[in-house]
């Protein structure tokens, strides 16, 4: 894969890191549920302005217009199991640690979440 390496946010990698662990487990937490037989996470970067972009799309159902109402709320979970913290701590970071957002949109096969993030140049 080419990544353009002149692409630079500011913040902590580990934070960022822990971001795209939420959206990974939850992927795979929703493929396993769900019984998807050909499970797929697609990561895309890009750049919109001084916005970097990453996009990172599953084929695991999407989530229910209800339950998309409340997934960045705290404690709110549609797992058993489900701390309800996961969706609430990665919007925090992005939001409070990166100046950015993350938002989420359902796709024919699943859903998509796109981290919005201001480009290093362009932060005060």
């Amino acid at each position: 894969a080419n990544v353009d390496d002149s692409i630079k946010i500011t913040g902590q990698p580990n934070e960022f890191f822990q971001v795209v662990l939420v959206l990974i487990q939850n992927a795979r937490e929703s493929f396993k549920e769900r019984n998807i037989s050909n499970p797929q996470i697609d990561f895309t970067v890009s750049q919109s302005n001084s916005t970097f972009l990453l996009e990172v799309t599953d084929n695991a159902g999407g989530i229910s217009e209800q339950t998309r109402q409340h997934i960045f709320q705290p404690h709110f979970s549609t797992r058993e199991d489900g701390s309800g913290i996961g969706l609430y701590l990665a919007q925090l970071i992005i939001e409070t640690s990166f100046n950015g957002d993350i938002t989420h949109n359902n796709t024919a096969n699943g859903s998509r979440f796109v981290l919005a993030i201001p480009l290093a140049s362009n932060v005060d």
